[in-house]
């Protein structure tokens, strides 16, 4: 007989919520809006992948962007838009690039 490794964690979850079900609720308005929001912007469509470790790179993609747009709407984000554009124009990686650029002309 074998036992799931975080069974006890789950269970003593569980037990938690039983002694504080309110908590359950402020965790799930906490959470739907998220959810909600990727969903629609997903089209409310089901996952196009169908193996998990595609699945997870899809939800993935789907969440950084979510991410990204909370960060940019943050007050005081101008700082960290610059801090960004500087780390990519100081990168090696910006640099090859733009000591390719003549490469990809006609």
């Amino acid at each position: 007989m074998t036992r799931w490794a975080q069974k006890t964690t789950v269970e003593e979850v569980l037990a938690q919520l039983d002694h504080a079900p309110e908590e359950m609720r402020i965790r799930q308005h906490a959470v739907e809006h998220p959810f909600g929001t990727i969903k629609a912007w997903m089209g409310v469509t089901h996952f196009l992948t169908r193996i998990i470790k595609r699945v997870d790179t899809e939800m993935g993609l789907h969440v950084l962007p979510y991410n990204m747009k909370r960060v940019i709407k943050h007050p005081g984000s101008e700082q960290l838009i610059v801090a960004f554009h500087f780390f990519h124009m100081t990168s090696g990686w910006a640099q090859r690039i733009r000591s390719r650029e003549h490469t990809f002309l006609p």
